[in-house]
């Protein structure tokens, strides 16, 4: 507990912790930085004085006078960010309050404890992704960031699992493309694997510049709270981007604009439909978004520098490319590793045949 001390001006001050708030550095990350209340006097005893019935008037605050239960938080949170956060992450806070909170909803905000909380995660993890629990876990987080910020939350979450996505082949990407010639899949599929749009990106893609060979991705197509489909700006800064397309590309979706039909008439979830109908026809082992990181390992693979492939893929960071280039690297990995073998295999095959046998 802090005491009294002494100014140069004689009198006596004591700082009580009030909370933590979040900074955020000139690199980009955050910091947590405490922040104090200040109690000052013309003596020691009364300076203490009055730090003490500061900390008493808090603890009656939070643990008497107040009661509020994690599910009305959660939902005022939720209020409170409706017009802030994009149509697809209020959907899915939503869903993740009404699916996951009914074993903590009618607990106090004001006293769960981090058992409470362990045994709530514990519970959850059990036939859910870790990266479910993760979602759920951090609107609960942000809640209690709000409603009571200087809670130390003490829990374990289950461990990230790595998520392979199958990276389609030169010869794989051809066939499909061969295929979807003059159906409505076309666009979509070439705005995927040649230039790396989301599906999202590609149902709501208006803007185009036939002269510059440009496209400006600046919108997103996404269900609602209500499951509607809507148009909403991008979710993060770097989603708002234009890109050079090669001239085909522009050639096929001008033609669309001129018989007066938009780009893409189907929405993110017809695409999914219709590429597995493709997918399955064709044997193929990757799925729609697998055809980003076809376009991510083909930047890799012409020695794009990260920091502009990653603009161009419309991320803020390069995680993604990292991802591509691990998996590109595991496979060259598998490849070397069955030429290793066969060399050892040539190499020892005749003197175990002809060594001497000790057994």
């Amino acid at each position: 507990m802090a005491k009294a001390k002494q100014l140069p001006s004689g009198a006596w001050r004591v700082q009580v912790y009030s909370h933590s708030e979040i900074v955020v550095q000139p690199d980009g990350s955050t910091k947590k930085v405490p922040k104090y209340e200040s109690f000052t006097a013309d003596t020691a005893d009364e300076a203490n004085f009055l730090a003490a019935q500061y900390r008493l008037d808090r603890k009656a605050q939070s643990k008497g006078n107040k009661k509020l239960s994690i599910d009305e938080a959660v939902t005022r949170y939720i209020d409170a960010k409706t017009n802030i956060i994009s149509p697809t992450t209020l959907a899915g806070y939503i869903k993740d309050k009404n699916n996951y909170f009914n074993t903590i909803k009618s607990l106090d905000i004001y006293k769960v404890t981090n058992e409470d909380l362990q045994i709530w995660i514990n519970g959850i993890s059990a036939g859910h992704s870790p990266k479910t629990v993760r979602n759920v876990f951090g609107l609960l987080t942000a809640t209690m960031a709000v409603y009571r910020p200087d809670f130390a939350i003490r829990v374990d979450l289950p461990k990230k699992q790595k998520q392979w996505v199958t990276i389609p082949t030169e010869a794989e990407f051809s066939r499909l493309l061969q295929d979807v010639v003059g159906t409505d899949m076309e666009i979509p599929v070439l705005l995927a694997g040649c230039a790396g749009l989301r599906r999202s990106e590609i149902s709501a893609l208006s803007d185009i510049d036939p002269a510059a060979n440009t496209i400006h991705i600046k919108q997103a197509m996404v269900l609602d709270k209500d499951r509607k489909w809507v148009i909403k700006a991008p979710k993060s800064y770097a989603g708002d981007r234009i890109l050079e397309v090669p001239g085909i590309v522009m050639d096929r979706m001008v033609a669309r604009v001129k018989d007066g039909k938009p780009i893409v008439d189907l929405t993110p979830d017809q695409i999914t439909d219709k590429f597995r109908f493709i997918k399955k026809r064709l044997g193929l082992g990757f799925t729609f978004h697998g055809l980003r990181h076809y376009y991510a390992s083909v930047m890799l693979a012409l020695n794009i520098p990260n920091k502009y492939a990653a603009e161009r893929m419309g991320h803020a960071t390069d995680y993604m490319l990292q991802q591509v280039y691990q998996r590109t690297m595991n496979a060259k990995s598998i490849q070397f590793g069955v030429q290793v073998n066969k060399h050892f295999a040539s190499t020892i095959s005749h003197d175990l045949s002809h060594g001497s046998n000790n057994t």
